[in-house]
């Protein structure tokens, strides 16, 4: 059976115009990091559909206009198509369905993911292209509807799912999850990944997060061995250099992760890595095994300062905790990013104010602000509608600029007006913000782990900073012979040595071997880019080139993990 699988742009609702069935042409859609990134359970389903034997056709199109994506549409054919739903890109979920059952009218259409699985009645009654709703964990269910398909049988009644049939919409029973999560086959062994998830669900009890809704409250995990197999294919079958662990709270089960750090020293995995966790879920003995075995960049969840909001929100830690494990990993040299919410009830400028103090005592590496948001199937958006009689048809009939509901919409009090004039004035301003580690504090890195190639090369670039050229380059050879993984670093660091010291054809030979290695970090672009400027300009004046090793998900470039252009052939 022929499968396409799609993951859908956030095409704002008020850029479209509508003459018939024509939409607009040169609307670009909006776009962030995360979101730009092919969903892992699209992956999933890909993977479990190939091990059968079907013939499988999966595309990131996060950033295409409509226009090149509807002339993909032209090109392909399949039996079955299926799109993962966010609430960000459910308008574009909507239009790609009717574009794809005007043009193969035969076709079968799924939508799976966590709106549509929160609002499965609502998207058939909205969106009458789409055959079948895929609710929560979707592989079994995936693979039983294909087989359905090809038996021409009516692919109805099959658990798990909200179908239609005529002119019903129909629920069948809910479909129990997957116990032992290793018997699915992993996206390493079709795609070239640098992200990958190792566990469902997540401990925590948060109002606002979805992952009771898709997930369920047990959280359930790959083994250490399969996540360790799974971590080598990426590295040695696809060459990764860094990789990404988006399980929700990746040290909720503390033994298997010091099981995976342990097997990625013992199978000699060279490799830069970086989870996503909580505070509470974190202690030393973890830290330090994590940091040894290549762990570069923690990210938490820490959403705000002001006890009464975490309260609220029912994040369950406290403000003493978030500095505390964030010295803690800082000791070993970890990258912190903090995760903070803009717009929680009860928010003003004054919490904002402590969220921001907090920042300034506790010094993550990195922290990033997103509107407080009213998601389907979370506890808040319940108890929004229980509040404010909010129908779940908003979604679909109110052409709201966002395709989200947040407190900013929802509250017009002073307070949210003006924490919203601040989020808006401040986001460049933070977005920008990265703390490096001084020389002092990286030296004490090695000290800790004298035989690790990445602490040297922090030092390498700390002293780089402090304009200390030949004992950076001491470190950066130790880190080099550590077998430092990003090479494409090594070079950098070479050429902003070369020129601290005036020499600048050393300088131009080493950026442009950085920037000629298949993984390029984006400060090596940057530096590029400069020296090229720079000799436009004449070469006359002294040039300056920044030396960090910020954790980036580097490697990729390709389909179907980023949204680049698609080499069309005939389908």
């Amino acid at each position: 059976m022929k499968i396409c699988l799609l993951h859908l742009p956030d095409w704002n609702i008020l850029s479209y115009t509508r003459k018939g069935s024509v939409l607009g042409k040169n609307n670009i859609p909006k776009i962030d990091g995360d979101f730009a990134t092919i969903p892992y359970g699209l992956l999933m389903l890909a993977a479990q559909a190939k091990r059968k034997g079907h013939e499988v056709l999966i595309y990131n199109l996060s950033t295409y206009p409509w226009n090149e994506l509807s002339k993909l549409l032209n090109y392909i054919k399949a039996d079955l198509f299926g799109f993962t739903c966010l609430t960000i890109n459910h308008f574009s979920v909507g239009i790609v369905s009717a574009y794809v059952r005007k043009r193969y009218p035969k076709a079968h259409i799924i939508v799976g993911g966590p709106h549509a699985s929160s609002l499965a009645i609502e998207m058939l009654q909205h969106y009458p292209a789409i055959d079948t709703i895929v609710i929560g964990e979707g592989e079994q269910t995936f693979m039983e509807i294909i087989q359905y398909l090809e038996w021409g049988k009516p692919v109805e009644n099959i658990t798990g799912t909200v179908w239609r049939s005529k002119d019903e919409i129909k629920i069948a029973a809910p479909r129990k999850r997957i116990e032992n999560l290793d018997q699915l086959s992993s996206p390493a062994d079709y795609f070239s990944i640098g992200l990958i998830v190792t566990s469902r669900g997540c401990p925590g009890q948060c109002t606002y997060c979805q992952s009771k809704a898709i997930w369920g409250r047990k959280v359930r995990y790959h083994s250490a061995e399969y996540s360790l197999d799974l971590i080598e294919k990426c590295v040695r079958l696809h060459q990764r250099k860094t990789i990404s662990i988006k399980d929700e709270t990746f040290t909720s089960n503390r033994k298997r992760v010091l099981a995976i750090c342990k097997g990625i020293l013992d199978r000699k995995i060279n490799v830069l890595w970086s989870c996503d966790t909580r505070v509470d879920q974190l202690n030393d003995e973890l830290l330090y095994a994590m940091r040894l075995s290549g762990c570069q960049q923690i990210s938490i969840g820490i959403e705000s300062a002001s006890q009464k909001i975490l309260q609220i929100i029912k994040k369950n830690i406290k403000t003493e905790q978030i500095i505390e494990t964030t010295r803690m990993a800082q000791k070993y040299g970890i990258q912190i990013r903090y995760f903070m919410i803009a717009g929680n009830s009860s928010e003003s400028l004054e919490t904002i104010r402590q969220s921001l103090e907090l920042i300034k005592a506790s010094r993550p590496n990195s922290f990033t602000y997103s509107p407080f948001t009213f998601f389907p199937g979370t506890e808040d958006y319940k108890t929004l509608q229980k509040r404010n009689h909010i129908k779940n048809n908003i979604f679909f009939s109110n052409p709201f600029k966002k395709q989200y509901l947040t407190m900013f919409h929802m509250d017009s009090g002073n307070d949210m007006k003006e924490v919203y004039k601040w989020f808006v004035d401040s986001q460049y301003q933070y977005q920008n913000y990265h703390y490096n580690y001084s020389s002092k504090e990286c030296l004490s890195f090695v000290k800790i782990f004298p035989n690790l190639g990445a602490a040297h090369m922090d030092l390498a670039s700390a002293y780089i900073r402090e304009n200390k050229a030949d004992i950076a380059k001491h470190h950066l050879i130790k880190a080099s012979e550590l077998k430092y993984p990003l090479t494409s670093l090594i070079y950098n660091n070479y050429a902003c040595i070369a020129a601290l010291k005036n020499n600048y054809s050393e300088m131009i030979n080493n950026i442009e071997k950085a920037i000629n290695m298949k993984q390029v970090h984006s400060i090596v672009t940057q530096n590029y880019n400069t020296v090229q400027k720079w000799i436009e300009k004449g070469a006359l004046n002294k040039i300056s080139l920044v030396s960090t090793n910020n954790f980036q998900l580097i490697g990729g470039g390709m389909q179907p993990e980023s949204s680049v252009p698609i080499m069309l052939r005939n389908t």
